[in-house]
């Protein structure tokens, strides 16, 4: 009876390891957002660079962002694959699936955008190397 108590445990150790183990991450959407965490950063300026990341971040395809270039008026923001973050396939998959995903979370993100970061004059969004929209 001892040895089926031990037998049964690390069975269910090793079924919850393999769940856990095998959870996505999931991308926010714009059905997803948490839009409460916005409230804290409205107001910021480009040169606030760690509340911009913060924003980004919390924006559609945030868990996708990979960097920013702060360094004029018109932020230049680049998704894509990283280390340690979902796979390429995951990446495009979400980005280029076929349902204007690209084209409303962009627009979805820039309205955020100007609205948080006022002094902002435009905004550039690629995924990897592609240059995809300037707003």
């Amino acid at each position: 009876m001892r040895y089926f108590k031990v037998f049964f445990c690390l069975i269910l150790l090793l079924l919850v390891g393999i769940t856990g183990c095998s959870s996505k991450e999931e991308v926010t959407s714009i059905n997803t957002v948490d839009v409460q965490r916005f409230k804290e950063h409205s107001g910021t300026y480009v040169g606030d660079n760690s509340n911009v990341v913060a924003i980004v971040r919390a924006l559609p395809g945030g868990e996708t962002f990979k960097e920013i270039d702060l360094h004029n008026k018109t932020p230049k923001i680049i998704y894509g694959t990283k280390e340690g973050s979902l796979s390429e396939d995951e990446t495009l998959k979400y980005w280029f699936n076929g349902k204007n995903t690209l084209e409303k979370n962009f627009l979805y993100n820039a309205i955020y955008l100007t609205i948080l970061v006022p002094n902002a004059q435009g905004y550039n969004f690629k995924v990897d190397n592609q240059k995809l929209l300037s707003i």
